[in-house]
């Protein structure tokens, strides 16, 4: 079994290498491991094909709708069950109704949000989206407009039934 999980890290270090990805794939391996994927056979790793990018653009896309919108269920439905999300100066959160419990603490009324791919990469059935997002928002009270910008890694991995789901979304704020 020891065996088994060093063979598929092995393998997926040796894909993400050639990549020339290695900033992404010393966050991504350990959330991965986070997941337990590692301890099941690895699949070959392969490209994603053009449906796989346009469902993982979509998935993005309705992240955001569902952010803008305020529908913290819609936004839930979006992750994994086993799904973590880590933010900035909260703790982490594991599993769908965790996080869309945190979700619902972000309760204010945004005026804009929007995420820019910079590259998603993969292969069997996961895959890493990375890129910028920013927001803006209005304070309850003065009514003042809020700003945040920073960087987002989101692992997604395709469900049975072949659609794409948010299983770790990390982000930052920008300095």
């Amino acid at each position: 079994m020891a065996s088994d999980v060093r063979c598929n890290l092995l393998k997926l270090d040796e894909h993400l290498r050639t990549r020339r990805r290695q900033s992404i794939a010393t966050m991504l391996l350990p959330a991965l491991c986070i997941l337990g994927t590692a301890c099941r056979p690895a699949p070959e790793l392969g490209e994603l094909s053009s449906e796989d990018l346009a469902g993982i653009r979509d998935l993005r896309e309705a992240f955001v709708h569902a952010e803008l919108r305020g529908d913290r269920t819609a936004q839930a439905a979006l992750f994994t069950e086993d799904a973590v999300l880590m933010e900035p100066g909260a703790p982490l959160r594991e599993g769908r109704t965790v996080i869309e419990e945190g979700l619902r603490e972000f309760d204010v009324t945004l005026e804009d949000f929007g995420m820019s791919s910079i590259e998603v990469e993969g292969g069997a059935g996961f895959a890493y989206d990375r890129g910028t997002y920013s927001l803006r928002w209005r304070t309850f009270g003065t009514g003042d407009m809020e700003e945040e910008s920073g960087d987002y890694l989101m692992v997604v991995r395709k469900t049975s039934g072949g659609t794409w789901r948010i299983a770790a979304l990390l982000h930052n704020r920008g300095a």
